[in-house]
């Protein structure tokens, strides 16, 4: 409530962002951005996505995640002078060090994804008997995963770099297109 309170976003809202079902988007609404993107969660051998909420007024930064996020946590972890830095940067380059992190993560994956995709070659050229095919598919999933995400998350940076969010000005959006 103190929350909801302080930024005028109202908690129904703020609750709604982070189901698991919301798609990335973008909306601005009178007093505040609401971005909306995925980000990958592991939970144990298995990787899925999960929505990411930013919600962004003239003075305040709220995100929102209901599951660990990697990207999240390796941004939390920054040096304390480099968050220094990218807080008095603004809103926009905020937002954009955010994403990159979390964005990050994601390339991460794929490469440990290709890792695994060799070692499965390799078994399937030494002796194809042993190769186990629940393993092609966890890699199949966690590559339709990401890419979904990817995909999505891509049209709100797009949203954003297009100039749709009125708080963000057009010298500060050329960071959005080395997502």
């Amino acid at each position: 409530e103190a929350v909801s309170a302080k930024t005028g976003i109202s908690i129904e809202e703020m609750h709604g962002s982070v189901s698991y079902m919301k798609r990335p988007q973008l909306a601005q609404h009178e007093h505040h951005a609401y971005i909306i993107f995925r980000g990958l969660c592991a939970e144990g051998e298995s990787v899925r996505t999960a929505p990411i909420s930013m919600f962004v007024t003239n003075k305040d930064i709220l995100t929102i995640h209901t599951k660990p996020i990697r990207g999240v946590a390796a941004f939390r972890d920054f040096p304390r002078q480099q968050m220094l830095k990218i807080f008095r940067q603004g809103a926009a380059y905020f937002t954009y060090r955010f994403m990159d992190a979390t964005i990050s993560d994601f390339f991460i994956l794929m490469d440990r994804v290709e890792d695994t995709i060799d070692i499965i070659e390799h078994h399937v050229l030494k002796d194809s008997s042993k190769v186990k095919t629940s393993s092609i598919f966890m890699e199949k999933r966690k590559l339709i995963y990401s890419h979904k995400a990817l995909l999505a998350n891509r049209d709100v940076i797009s949203s954003i770099d297009k100039g749709y969010l009125k708080d963000f000005k057009p010298d500060q959006l050329y960071h959005f297109r080395n997502l």
